[in-house]
């Protein structure tokens, strides 16, 4: 498992071209587990852009989720504060979103069906027909502000569960808002899913590593969904980044296979720590075959 850690660029231009690109690679690596001081060096002032943009989305949603995870259920004042944070959130992605949509009318084009040539998998049967962009970097700036977004509806979920607790609301409301949370979360990692064979073009395998988040939300999502079809479609993303050169996505695939069939780690708003994972020794390995699960023990 390979983990990016923070880099001094060497002079203004080097920092320009590839500042943005090992920060995400930081975030990204340590995403839901960062540290205080990487979080301030992600915060940085930049030079502004989108690219900058969509890092500062996420920067705020894995420090939320760090926070979650220490907050005391009984707290119900920083839950609620915590609320206001993921409310403000949205709205900065809302914000967001009108800065990188380009369309009048606000649907990115997409391509028929067998007109893109791609390695990825298709996702026209399970997500809708995939995205056309201008160029990787859009079509990029999609995938993680969609993604994004979908991490943050079960954030707001959680803390508004916690916070409104001392309330003694309905819990015909805690149950519709939870309804409302997967229908959100549904939507947006559907729509980060069709933004990958526009960027699995033979042209473009050298930023596999940036598609793994994508793998990683989509097997969330449907692991809680229990759906297999759509879970197998971000196992077999896992392969397509590990033959791009990427070969520690074999790694993350083994660990949702594991996911999968252990429900007890299953939570929608937890995001694992795949730095301790990566050290921790094989148990299991879950292996498909011809749509049927095999299991097969560790050796």
């Amino acid at each position: 498992m390979k983990c990016y850690r923070r880099r001094m660029q060497t002079t203004p231009i080097i920092a320009a071209i590839f500042g943005k690109y090992q920060k995400m690679k930081v975030l990204l690596s340590g995403i839901g587990h960062l540290s205080k001081e990487t979080i301030t060096w992600l915060n940085e002032p930049n030079e502004g852009g989108p690219w900058f943009g969509v890092i500062r989305l996420l920067t705020e949603m894995s420090r939320i989720t760090s926070t979650l995870r220490t907050t005391n259920v009984s707290d119900h004042k920083a839950y609620a504060a915590l609320l206001n944070n993921c409310l403000a959130l949205e709205k900065d992605h809302m914000d967001f979103y009108s800065e990188i949509e380009h369309e009048v009318d606000g649907e990115t084009p997409t391509y028929t069906r067998g007109e893109l040539e791609t390695a990825m998998p298709p996702t026209d049967d399970l997500f809708g027909p995939a995205y056309r962009f201008s160029s990787l970097e859009d079509s990029m700036l999609h995938l993680f502000y969609w993604l994004s977004l979908s991490s943050v509806y079960p954030l707001i979920h959680q803390c508004r569960t916690h916070a409104m607790a001392a309330n003694a609301e309905s819990p015909d409301f805690s149950q519709s808002d939870e309804v409302e949370m997967h229908r959100l979360v549904i939507f947006y990692v559907n729509k980060a899913a069709r933004c990958l064979p526009y960027c699995g073009q033979e042209s473009m395998s050298s930023f596999a590593y940036y598609h793994l988040l994508c793998a990683v939300q989509v097997s969330r999502v449907y692991t809680h969904a229990r759906d297999w079809e759509r879970f197998l479609w971000a196992q077999h993303v896992f392969t397509f980044i590990e033959l791009s050169g990427y070969e520690y996505a074999a790694r993350y695939r083994e660990i949702w296979w594991d996911y999968w069939f252990d429900s007890q780690k299953h939570n929608t708003c937890s995001i694992l720590n795949y730095r301790q994972l990566s050290k921790e020794p094989k148990k299991t390995i879950y292996a498909v075959t011809e749509g049927d699960v095999s299991i097969e023990a560790a050796k």
